[in-house]
């Protein structure tokens, strides 16, 4: 089970990724590699890479949002 700390932690951490805007390859490869992804790397490993490209886009107008 997941506490609240590393869920904080991994949700941050996915955040940033996704704000980056990386390619599909570049995110798989983070998620595939960052320790912080370690405790839930099957989990985002199963994640459909055109899931996260929306989601980076979403989190892209989060953060343009955020910052006007």
């Amino acid at each position: 089970m997941i506490d609240d700390a590393d869920l904080d932690a991994f949700q941050a951490t996915l955040t940033a990724l996704l704000v980056r805007r990386l390619p599909a390859a570049a995110m798989a490869h983070a998620l595939a590699t960052d320790p912080a992804f370690a405790a839930h790397r099957a989990w985002v490993m199963a994640f459909d890479p055109a899931a996260l490209d929306v989601s980076a886009m979403l989190a892209a107008r989060w953060v343009s949002r955020a910052e006007d």
